[in-house]
C-alpha cells in the first residue's frame, strides 16, 4: 500500500510540473521537437494519462514546490539540460510512477526498463558532452528530491518509503547502466566489424592482440588487377553521385565473387580493383581460384544490365589481368590502418591487366603453368611490356569442358 501512496503523491508533484510547463509561451513548447511532437504535446499526453492513473490528484491542493526546478538547480554538473532531456526525463519520469504503482506487476517493470532504451536510443551521444555519469548524477540529485517528498507524506513510514523509494531509483540506474553498456558493447562489435572489414581477419585479430601486424612473405601468390576502359569518358559524362554509384554496383558485384572463390580485396584505385589469392590463409589453388574470379567477373559485367541507363550507348568494358609469384603483404600506417603487397608480382600483374584487351582476361605464363589444365587458353606470344620487356602472354577464354 505504501508504493500506491507514494506513487501518487509523486504523481500530484508531477502534475503541477506538467501544468507549469503548459503555461510557458508557444514560442518554448510549440515547435517540433522531440520524436515529431512538440512539449506541449507531449506534456498534454502525459497529464492525460496521469489523470487516468490518479484522478484524485486533479482535486488534491497543490504540491508545496515544483520538484523537476528543484532538481535543476541540484544539476550543477556542467553540462546544459537541453530540450530533449526535458522531454524525454519526462516521459520516462511517468513510466518510473506507473512502476511504482504496480511494483508487483513484471510487465510494468518491463515497460519501463524498455521505454528507457527507447527513449535515450533516440538520443545522439556522439554529438553531445553525456555520459553515463551525468545521467546518474541527475538521479543522484532526483534522490534527494524525492526523499524530501517522501518525508512529507502523512499516514506512511518515511524510512520505510525511503527505502522502496530508494529500490525504485536503483532500477532506474540499472537500466541507465545497461543501457550505456550495450551502446558500448555495440560501438565495440561495430569497430571489430569496421576492422575486419578494412583488414584481412587475421591480420585483425593479430592487430588486436599485439598492436601490430608483421608483414609476411609469401612465396606463392596470385594477384589480379580489373579496370574499366574508357572510363575517363564515361565519367566525364556522368554526375559524380550517378558515377560512385555505377562504381559501387560494379565492385561490389566483384566482393561477392572474389569472396565466393576465397580471394582477398585489397584496395581500389579510382577504376582499378585489386585482389589476390594465396595471400593472407593458405591456398594451394590460388592460380585457379583466381582465373575462376576474373571469368566470373567479366561474365557478369557482360551480363548484367548496368550499361543501359548510360548515354550514348557507352559501355563498361573491363580488362583483367592476373600474375602469379612471390610478394611481400602487410599493414602500413598508424592512424589509418591500409593493407597492401608488394613486389615484382603486384607490378606484372598490373602489367598483364594493362596489356589485356577490353572483355578479356589476360595471364602471364607463370599463371598459365598452373591453370592450363582447367582452361581453355589462347597463347599470345611475347609482348612488349613496359619496364619488363618481352612477356609470354595467354587469354583465357574459359574453362574446358569434360
Amino acid at each position: 500500500m505504501e508504493r500506491q501512496i507514494i506513487a501518487r503523491e509523486i504523481a500530484r508533484y508531477f502534475y503541477l510540473h506538467l501544468q507549469g510547463e503548459l503555461e510557458k509561451p508557444s514560442q518554448y513548447i510549440d515547435p517540433i521537437r522531440f520524436d515529431g511532437k512538440s512539449p506541449r504535446q507531449i506534456n498534454e499526453e502525459l497529464i492525460r494519462r496521469l489523470l487516468e492513473e490518479f484522478p484524485d490528484i486533479r482535486q488534491a491542493p497543490p504540491a508545496p514546490f515544483n520538484f523537476i526546478a528543484k532538481w535543476n538547480q541540484l544539476n550543477q554538473v556542467g553540462v546544459k539540460y537541453k530540450t530533449f532531456s526535458f522531454e524525454a526525463y519526462n516521459i520516462i519520469f511517468l513510466e518510473r510512477i506507473l512502476r511504482l504503482k504496480y511494483w508487483e506487476n513484471p510487465y510494468s517493470r518491463q515497460r519501463c526498463h524498455d521505454k528507457i532504451f527507447e527513449i535515450y536510443g533516440k538520443y545522439d551521444y556522439h554529438a553531445r558532452e553525456w555520459s553515463p555519469a551525468t545521467f546518474l548524477k541527475f538521479e543522484n540529485n532526483m534522490r534527494e528530491v524525492l526523499r524530501e517528498i517522501v518525508y512529507s507524506i502523512e499516514g506512511i513510514n518515511s524510512e520505510k518509503g525511503w527505502k522502496i523509494l530508494f529500490a525504485e531509483s536503483n532500477e532506474y540506474q540499472l537500466a541507465v547502466n545497461e543501457f550505456f553498456e550495450k551502446l558500448l558493447h555495440d560501438a565495440y562489435d561495430e569497430s571489430e566489424k569496421l576492422l575486419e572489414n578494412i583488414l584481412p581477419v587475421n591480420v585483425a585479430q593479430q592487430l588486436k592482440k599485439t598492436g601490430k601486424a608483421d608483414p609476411v612473405y609469401v612465396g606463392s601468390a596470385t594477384v589480379l588487377f580489373a579496370d574499366f576502359v574508357g572510363f575517363t569518358q564515361i565519367s566525364s559524362t556522368m554526375s559524380p553521385s550517378d558515377l560512385i554509384e555505377q562504381l559501387d554496383c560494379r565492385f561490389s558485384l566483384f566482393d561477392q565473387i572474389i569472396d565466393k572463390y576465397g580471394l582477398e580485396k585489397i584496395k581500389t584505385i579510382g577504376d582499378a580493383y585489386m585482389c589476390a589469392g594465396g595471400v593472407t590463409l593458405p591456398q594451394p589453388d590460388h592460380a585457379v581460384m583466381a582465373t575462376r574470379a576474373a571469368l566470373e567477373m567479366r561474365d557478369a559485367i557482360k551480363n548484367a544490365a548496368f550499361n543501359q541507363c548510360l548515354p550514348g550507348n557507352m559501355e563498361w568494358n573491363e580488362r583483367i589481368g592476373l600474375h602469379t609469384g612471390p610478394l611481400v603483404a602487410g599493414v602500413i600506417g598508424k592512424k589509418k590502418f591500409s593493407y597492401d603487397v608488394w613486389g615484382d608480382t603486384v607490378n606484372t600483374a598490373s602489367r598483364m591487366e594493362s596489356a589485356s584487351d577490353p572483355g578479356r582476361v589476360n595471364i602471364s605464363r607463370a599463371t598459365y603453368d598452373l591453370v592450363k589444365e582447367y582452361f581453355e587458353c589462347e597463347p599470345r606470344g611475347k609482348l612488349e611490356v613496359k619496364g619488363k620487356g618481352l612477356v609470354e602472354m595467354y587469354f583465357v577464354n574459359g574453362l574446358k569442358v569434360g
